[in-house]
């Protein structure tokens, strides 16, 4: 949940560890509905 990340990231920084979160939120599958319906959605 986000609260468990948020305890785990103020853990960490307690710590001294430093945290980083890696996202791809701009990729998707070729079974993503707008690729089936356009196959160049994610090239144009």
């Amino acid at each position: 949940t986000r609260h468990d990340l948020k305890k785990f990231v103020d853990e960490c920084h307690r710590r001294g560890i430093d945290v980083l979160l890696d996202g791809l939120s701009n990729h998707s599958s070729v079974a993503y509905p707008l690729v089936l319906i356009d196959k160049y959605y994610l090239v144009k």
